[in-house]
């Protein structure tokens, strides 16, 4: 009876493709390991900053509190959708 020893390897990520994100979109970092393959996503944060501020309005909706972050909405005039955020 003899045992075969298995190499094992670790994942070795390598990026394949990044975006900025958009208003309507979260950016992201896509990786795919070199060993075997697999793909792996990432996503950051939504970028506002792709539009000049003409093109956003934001309501607050609710008031920060000592304990609890405020939250509003940011509109955008180009895509016509509404985004919810926290954390100011």
């Amino acid at each position: 009876n003899t045992e075969e020893s298995i190499t094992h390897y670790d994942h070795k990520w390598v990026i394949t493709e990044e975006t900025q994100g958009s208003c309507a979109e979260k950016s992201s970092v896509i990786y795919k390991c070199l060993n075997c393959g697999e793909m792996k996503i990432e996503y950051g944060n939504y970028n506002y900053q792709v539009h000049n501020e003409k093109y956003l309005t934001k309501k607050q909706t609710i008031a920060p509190g000592c304990e609890t972050a405020g939250t509003y909405i940011i509109y955008c005039k180009i895509l016509s959708i509404e985004f919810a955020e926290s954390g100011f």
